[in-house]
């Protein structure tokens, strides 16, 4: 057990990479025998990651949206709305 290195592995690693590595083809093609049946058209996809992010923005839009018409609505006519409250609001979160 004591026999292995991570240097001499981490060197290996690093080596097949290097003989390994191929440009990457920047255009993708279906399977032939798909495209003598229907006429695909790839088109470009959205990464996952960008997705769920976009989705969260506009919850947190929402959201904030919610809590000022809710102020405005029901709570102007007691308590104002001033950016100091809104500092504490965000500070004293749960």
């Amino acid at each position: 057990m004591g026999a292995f290195d991570t240097r001499e592995l981490i060197q290996a690693a690093s080596a097949s990479l290097a003989e390994g590595s191929t440009a990457p083809t920047s255009s993708r093609r279906a399977v032939p025998t798909a495209e003598s049946v229907a006429d695909i058209g790839i088109r470009p996809s959205y990464s996952p990651v960008l997705l769920v992010g976009a989705v969260r923005g506009m919850e947190f839009i929402l959201v904030a949206l919610t809590g000022f018409l809710v102020h405005a609505f029901y709570l102007s006519d007691n308590i104002p709305f001033t950016g100091v409250m809104a500092l504490l609001s965000w500070a004293w979160r749960d």
